[in-house]
């Protein structure tokens, strides 16, 4: 048992029962193995087996680690519950099969029940490492202050899914499922590559659908109707109004049009010249105009804006200057997860409204 779960040190818990590409070669795992597991093991099988002492002593004196408790619980629980299911390959009576599959879903019911009791106990007795959550925290802190001091909103949107906010001041709770061991003191500690990114990622798709339900309900002074993207150049090149200006251009549709004309008209790449936050500059004799792509808010229209429309964004401070505050529920259950919450309030402010609104051709694609 110590070293089939040894073997399994690295895997996830579904991959030791449904197998998984390791070191480029498949691991079949124990789909096609436990035929040949429970044939092994029925050999062995007697009346009177019980629990080695060896391997209680194993299990007290945590020789075989937290992890693989769990995975061992896996595997044998998947063993138990295909012994009756199984074709077995061996010269026995009825009586003497059955008798025998007995004794061996017996014996590996009472693993079961001591790892899982073993399990209980360390879990009852963890308890969580404040210190290691308030790392955390500070980690998380940091990868937001770095990010919202670069323009906005175009430093933060990525390709996400637009979904509509109730208003622009929030506060918020996002529930993450996370591993116990790295928060709690008393079982393995593993530590997670870029901790506390994953907690601002989470912060920062809020703040991007946040800004898209304020960019959708904004007047607008103005309105025309352009149909596709080489009407929209035209018309941002000959306005001079729109000199210093920032153009949200949100079609999916539009947005494929230029990548077709990138093909069609090598120039395109000289007069739209690329900026670090992912926005194009146009320049003409009356002055620069920028233009920003939101393809993936799929909507058939784009917006004229101030340069400087997006004035504030405040993600309110808790104390000792954290943006967020941590907190944890020592929660036991058999997934030995907890609940790490992030709590923040989020405030963005823009400037007047938008100067024009753009509506494109409605042959907008809807995945």
């Amino acid at each position: 048992m110590n070293s089939l779960a040894r073997r399994l040190r690295d895997y996830d818990k579904t991959d030791m029962v449904m197998g998984r590409v390791y070191s480029n070669v498949f691991d079949c795992g124990f789909i096609d193995m436990e035929q040949s597991w429970i044939q092994l093991l029925l050999i062995f099988s007697n009346k009177n087996d019980s629990v080695s002492k060896e391997i209680k002593e194993a299990i007290e004196n945590n020789y075989i680690t937290y992890r693989e408790k769990q995975r061992l619980i896996g595997v044998l629980s998947k063993i138990c519950n295909s012994i009756e299911y199984t074709k077995i390959k061996l010269t026995l009576t009825l009586d003497d099969l059955q008798t025998k599959k007995e004794n061996l879903r017996k014996l590996l019911q009472e693993h079961i029940n001591m790892l899982k009791k073993d399990l209980d106990m360390r879990l009852q007795d963890a308890a969580i490492d404040v210190h290691r959550l308030d790392s955390t925290a500070r980690k998380t802190s940091e990868h937001l202050r770095k990010r919202i001091k670069k323009t906005l909103p175009l430093s933060l949107f990525k390709s996400i899914d637009f979904k509509q906010a109730s208003d622009c001041f929030t506060k918020h709770k996002i529930s993450i499922k996370i591993d116990k061991e790295p928060y709690a003191e008393g079982i393995e500690s593993i530590p997670y590559i870029n901790e506390g990114d994953i907690q601002a990622d989470l912060i920062l798709k809020d703040i991007q659908r946040i800004i898209l339900s304020n960019l959708f309900s904004t007047g607008c002074s103005q309105h025309t109707v352009i149909e596709d993207f080489n009407m929209l150049i035209d018309h941002i090149k000959s306005s001079a109004d729109l000199a210093g200006k920032l153009v949200l251009v949100m079609s999916k549709e539009i947005f494929q049009q230029y990548n077709r004309m990138l093909f069609d008209n090598p120039n395109l790449r000289e007069l739209m010249r690329k900026n670090d936050d992912g926005s194009m500059n146009i320049t003409t004799e009356s002055g620069t105009r920028k233009v920003y792509f939101l393809p993936f808010v799929n909507q058939p229209f784009s917006l004229v804006v101030k340069d400087n429309y997006f004035t504030k964004l405040i993600i309110r401070e808790y104390d000792n200057n954290k943006l967020v505050n941590v907190t944890s529920e020592n929660i036991k259950s058999d997934s030995d997860k907890f609940k790490l919450t992030l709590n923040y309030e989020l405030n963005i402010v823009f400037e007047g409204n938008a100067d024009l609104k753009i509506a494109h051709s409605q042959r907008v694609t809807s995945e």
